[in-house]
């Protein structure tokens, strides 16, 4: 069971870190931010095999960068049996120029892997190195990106919740696993420089569970919940949706296996009494 969190606007100071920490609950074995450069026109990464505490601690001037810009994911993990934790497979990945991060369990991934998606890399023109890295994938994970550019999960047996930054957009996808969304309507509570309130600002943010965002919320020190509208998005299944700043917007379903399963983690969360000052 892993976190999955991406958000499309102004996320205030403090909650990207409050983010990972209502996360951690559901993963401690890495944790990991990507965001789009809109100067550098890129997508930058930065991931570390260590719980979202230690992350938050390390990192500051990292998670500072990310919540600043308008479009990012974000990931903690919690690995499944038998799966190597270390920096090289936590999330998010990196395949042809997207980026993206995982939530759930593939169930033939190793199929996959060894054979089972070589016309679909053919098909998309990967070069050599790219299929170098996914032949040598150790985690479910890495097989996913091959489908997430096709837009075709038929041949991926398992569950998935999905966040991905292609281009200028962030997009994300459920099947046989929980997704939610919210969109937050803000104003900070502290001035601004000029000694005046800031402008109200919106962000629409996605993560494995309500109860996250919520509590992420809640415990963001710049905000009072009497000065945030706050309004629930469902997601539907098995259909992708673009992230935002004022909701998810379908860009339509798309083929599953008829195989997928639920894993036994589905809406398993419990509120966490950690509690840490905030640092981005």
């Amino acid at each position: 069971m892993c976190t999955v969190i991406a958000w499309n606007g102004q996320l205030p100071k403090g909650l990207l870190t409050s983010l990972l920490i209502a996360a951690e609950v559901r993963g401690r074995d890495s944790t990991g931010v990507a965001w789009r450069d809109e100067e550098a026109k890129s997508i930058r990464v930065h991931k570390q095999a260590v719980e979202p505490r230690i992350y938050v601690e390390k990192s500051s001037r990292t998670l500072g960068e990310a919540r600043r810009v308008a479009m990012g994911i974000a990931h903690t993990r919690r690995a499944s049996s038998g799966m190597p934790v270390d920096s090289d497979n936590a999330h998010p990945f990196v395949y042809r120029g997207f980026v993206y991060a995982h939530n759930g369990k593939i169930d033939n991934w190793k199929e996959l892997r060894d054979g089972g998606m070589d016309d679909l890399l053919a098909k998309q023109g990967a070069s050599p190195t790219v299929i170098e890295t996914i032949k040598a994938a150790r985690t479910d994970s890495q097989v996913l990106g091959p489908y997430i550019k096709e837009r075709d999960f038929t041949p991926v047996v398992g569950c998935a919740g999905l966040v991905w930054l292609n281009g200028p957009n962030v997009y994300c996808f459920r099947t046989q696993k929980e997704l939610a969304a919210l969109v937050l309507t803000w104003v900070d509570t502290a001035p601004d420089l000029a000694g005046t309130d800031q402008a109200e600002q919106q962000v629409c943010i996605v993560a494995s569970t309500l109860d996250i965002i919520h509590r992420a919320v809640s415990r963001t020190k710049t905000l009072a919940l009497t000065n945030c509208a706050v309004v629930d998005q469902a997601l539907a299944e098995n259909t992708v949706y673009r992230v935002t700043q004022s909701g998810c917007v379908s860009e339509g379903v798309v083929s599953v296996n008829p195989n997928n399963h639920a894993d036994a983690f589905t809406s398993g969360a419990t509120d966490s009494t950690l509690d840490v000052t905030t640092t981005d």
